[in-house]
């Protein structure tokens, strides 16, 4: 890991108290920021607003929870932040709209630590982050 002069901050957007729990785990033991986890699109719109985020998470529960996606449509309306989705099942529509935006990136679940690491430290070397 890298020497870094200012934290990567991290919204979570995850229903699951559980999942929320691992995830948050597994990004601060290797130094991230998690800003705030919340469980509602209408949550995250606000904690967007409110804190600006460097990466996004956000648990697509089920493969019908379109909702998700709107919310991330809406979110890449009031700011250009990339969002890490975690999804089960991934159909023909699903899929589709995942690709609507070059911001966009998912994981399947059940998540492994490696390519969860992975794909941030992907986005900020993208992005010329030097943030950790």
């Amino acid at each position: 890991m890298r020497k870094q002069d200012k934290k990567v901050n991290i919204l979570i957007v995850i229903n699951d108290t559980i999942f929320s729990i691992y995830i948050e785990g597994l990004l601060k033991e290797k130094g991230y920021n998690i800003s705030k986890i919340v469980k509602s699109p209408e949550e995250a719109i606000k904690s967007v607003k409110k804190i600006n985020p460097d990466i996004i998470l956000i648990d697509i529960g089920h493969r019908d929870d379109i909702n998700m996606i709107q919310t991330a449509n809406k979110i890449q309306t009031l700011a250009d932040i990339p969002i890490i989705f975690f999804i089960t099942y991934i159909c023909g529509e699903m899929h589709k709209a995942l690709e609507t935006s070059p911001n966009y990136r998912y994981l399947m679940k059940p998540v492994i630590e490696e390519d969860l690491y992975d794909i941030v430290e992907d986005i900020l070397i993208s992005r010329g982050n030097n943030k950790i």
